[in-house]
């Protein structure tokens, strides 16, 4: 397996990375467990999940069953957690009638992991300004819940304004 640095921080991530968003609601368990144990196998070590419903849609977004999922997947498989690249995204549709630091501490209750190695801020709302999303996430590092962030799906008009403050 091919590692890649991410970022500025010398994180070291596999160039390959397992995401469960969408994908475990699908499969069955002894499934998930053993598309994780061969991924950890060829030497993935990036994991991506997020907060999501399940295939059927009966479960509502809020309910974060794919972290669910994803934490017993984790744990069924034997993954040392300490070994793993964690990252998750914040889903700002939900701000503000939960906080940022309110859905990161559902998240590793969820998953059951006590930090998420990187946190995406996911198209949070154009009244909030990146500067404030910079304040948010440092918040989240600082108190250790969450180890580096980044932002995505950002429109380049604002990524821009955002680097020019």
């Amino acid at each position: 397996m091919q590692y890649r640095t991410l970022g500025n921080a010398g994180l070291q991530v596999s160039a390959l990375s397992l995401g469960s968003w969408r994908t475990f609601e699908r499969m069955q368990a002894p499934e998930r467990v053993e598309v994780m144990r061969a991924a950890l196998q060829a030497g993935v070590n990036f994991m991506d999940d997020a907060r999501y419903t399940d295939e059927s849609g009966n479960a509502p977004i809020k309910s974060g069953y794919s972290e669910v999922l994803f934490g017993e997947t984790m744990r069924a498989a034997g993954c040392d957690r300490d070994g793993l690249v964690l990252a998750n995204k914040l889903w700002y549709e939900f701000y503000p009638d939960e906080s940022v630091e309110q859905e990161i501490d559902g998240s590793l209750e969820r998953i059951g992991t006590g930090h998420i190695d990187l946190i995406y801020a996911v198209t949070p709302p154009e009244t909030q300004s990146a500067i404030e999303i910079a304040r948010q996430m440092g918040a989240l590092i600082d108190t250790g819940k969450a180890r580096h962030w980044g932002i995505a799906n950002w429109p380049a008009t604002r990524l821009r304004a955002c680097c020019e403050a």
